[in-house]
């Protein structure tokens, strides 16, 4: 069985597996494991055939059925599973528009132009383009350009490869501090030589000293905008 092979076991997934293929036979769909286990349809299942079941069980339930499906994907359909995405229970607010101008004008104080390229290359691709740390500190001079619209465009690569559109607010910014960075070399902190540390923005946010009227800068805080959250600050 695909259950077995996923870390549940078939004895606790039997259950919500049972009423997974209860609920797909009344939709009228096929009763076949590729139908059942099909990641659109465990995600359709959750959103509406679980309505009566309470948070805690209803995220139980579907961990346990993406796990089978992704069993089944694997091993009889030869597809990888897709990339899971972490969340916290309770995610951190976004930043509202005073925090967020507070920190421009924090980042645009700074004494040098490099540490004020630097602060502005790790303020626009994550505030501007929702990316999270382990992505931004990837993007080079290449990757930053205006597009035949004359909109500024990221190109992220790593483990979720994909060209992001800066927002509005910020793009002007982006591409003025990104007409400064050589094309083979890291926008953020192009010295730093460990990309993969978890340190890399937060030692350079603790470097330099911030005015009391200015919000503490969570890197891995989002703004306003929809973004993959990152821990690895």
């Amino acid at each position: 069985m695909a259950a077995a092979a996923g870390p549940y076991g078939p004895n606790v997934v039997m259950t919500p597996l049972a009423r997974l293929v209860a609920w797909v036979e009344a939709q009228g769909l096929p009763l076949e494991p590729s139908v059942i286990l099909d990641q659109s349809t465990v995600e359709r299942f959750i959103l509406v055939g679980c309505r009566d079941m309470a948070a805690n069980s209803r995220r139980t339930c579907s961990s346990q059925l993406r796990r089978a499906s992704e069993a089944l994907l694997l091993d009889q359909l030869g597809q990888h599973p897709p990339i899971r995405l972490k969340a916290t229970a309770a995610p951190v607010a976004p930043y509202p528009p005073a925090e967020i101008a507070y920190w421009l004008i924090w980042a645009q104080s700074l004494p040098t132009p490099a540490q004020r390229r630097n602060t502005c290359l790790l303020f626009c691709p994550g505030v501007g383009c929702g990316l999270a740390v382990e992505d931004l500190v990837y993007v080079q001079g290449r990757d930053i350009l205006a597009g035949l619209t004359g909109r500024a465009l990221v190109k992220v690569h790593g483990r979720r490869p994909r060209t992001v559109v800066c927002r509005y607010a910020y793009e002007e910014l982006l591409l003025a501090e990104a007409a400064h960075i050589p094309a083979d070399a890291y926008a953020f902190r192009p010295d730093w030589q460990d990309r993969t540390s978890k340190h890399i923005a937060s030692d350079w946010l603790a470097r330099y000293p911030r005015s009391s009227a200015v919000v503490t800068v969570q890197c891995c805080r989002p703004s306003g905008c929809a973004q993959p959250g990152s821990s690895n600050c």
